[in-house]
């Protein structure tokens, strides 16, 4: 018995420091921030949820209903699915329905789903690993037959990092976008050493096909650097024929102390058929730099561009190229998102966080509103400026 006796009591002093832990959370009163309308509908808002962080009390969400601390949550509830990936439900949702499948798997652009299969591949979660294999599953969403192998990634050694950007299948084809680092003295991922890859995996002989090099940067004759990335869907998992990726020419230039900076002196974004290989420029994109925010859906591509105290939104048809743009009353954009027709703006006025949600397909807002708490006088003031949301997403 006495052998035991130390891991009996290391156990019972970490249950006693958790249950300590969660006497004193429980017991303490912690600010009851909540998102408040200002107009539009309130049904709007009501799957809403900002994340952020609070001085003095950690971790929160705050919704119309009100807060939820990290520290008044059991162990278990902070490592949950939920929890892990609150900022992507579509995670959340295949871990509840294909848990066996999904289990060990992490990141979200390595998926992809239709009505007949479910798809993963990813380089050892992100990484090119030391054996260089691909790791591929499938899941027949019929028969719930499973699929896994791993596949050798062709000329690996050029490379020190890559990890997957979108999947799309064809058939038993398995096609794979991704970013590439190639190798530099120093082993860090820098401009000038990217790559898009397109691998074709096929499932059949459960091996790489073909790599294809989409696009690499590029150094000019004048100094420019030409660089490429891809830009992530949303929805990440869905069946997609059409790629948006970005162009920008940056240069080496020095600030005031003398110390060399990159400057873009130009951004442009292209749509990709990765079935034909036809590339077509997004003409009406105007990139100013600053205050900007690019995202892609299955069947568009929006952006919002600060112009003073307001944001442009900008709805580009992906199939029709019809453009259709309409502002926001926005001092700035600080995080946005896009879940259905509806886009989702956070910007921070004054000491609180505001929220718009605007209809894409009418091209008007539709919500606004702003986080507040019963507090008055400097106590209120205080609560708001030590607050900080930097994230926000729509519970299913």
């Amino acid at each position: 018995m006495k052998r035991y006796w130390f891991s009996i009591l290391l156990v019972v002093f970490i249950l006693g420091s958790i249950g300590t832990y969660y006497v004193t959370a429980a017991s303490r009163s912690y600010p009851d921030f909540k998102l408040l309308t200002v107009s539009g509908d309130d049904n709007e808002a009501k799957s809403l949820v900002l994340e952020g962080t609070i001085k003095g009390y950690g971790s929160l969400d705050v919704s119309s209903k009100g807060s939820e601390y990290e520290q008044e949550e059991s162990y278990f509830e902070q490592f949950s699915i939920s929890k892990r990936y609150s900022y992507n439900q579509e995670m959340v949702q295949l871990f509840k329905e294909h848990r066996g499948f999904m289990r060990a798997k992490r990141s979200t652009n390595s998926i992809y789903e239709d009505e007949k299969t479910l798809a993963y591949a990813s380089f050892n979660s992100g990484y090119v690993d030391r054996q260089s294999k691909l790791d591929v599953s499938t899941l027949d969403l019929k028969t719930k037959s499973e699929q896994s192998f791993t596949a050798a990634v062709p000329n690996h050694e050029q490379y020190n990092y890559a990890y997957v950007i979108d999947v799309q299948l064809d058939g038993q084809l398995l096609y794979i976008f991704s970013t590439n680092y190639k190798k530099n003295d120093n082993e860090e991922r820098i401009a000038g050493n990217l790559e898009i890859h397109k691998y074709t995996v096929d499932l059949n002989a459960k091996s790489i096909s073909k790599d294809e090099v989409l696009f690499a940067d590029t150094k000019q004759d004048n100094g420019e650097m030409v660089t490429y990335s891809l830009e992530s869907s949303m929805p990440s998992k869905a069946p997609n024929d059409v790629l948006v990726y970005r162009k920008q020419t940056e240069k080496l230039v020095k600030d005031k102390d003398g110390n060399e900076m990159t400057e873009t002196s130009k951004s442009e974004l292209f749509t990709l058929n990765w079935r034909t290989g036809q590339t077509t420029a997004v003409s009406s994109f105007e990139s100013n730099g600053s205050g900007e925010w690019v995202g892609v859906t299955a069947d568009a591509i929006i952006w919002t561009a600060q112009q003073g105290t307001s944001a442009r939104v900008t709805n580009y048809d992906l199939k029709t190229r019809e453009v259709k743009s309409f502002d926001i009353a926005v001092p700035s954009v600080s995080s946005s998102m896009v879940s259905g027709d509806r886009l989702y703006v956070l910007s921070k006025e004054g000491d609180s966080a505001k929220v718009v949600i605007a209809d894409l397909k009418q091209g008007k807002v539709v919500y606004t509103g702003k986080i507040d708490i019963n507090e008055q006088g400097e106590d209120r003031t205080k609560l708001l400026t030590n607050l900080a949301i930097f994230n926000l997403y729509v519970k299913k």
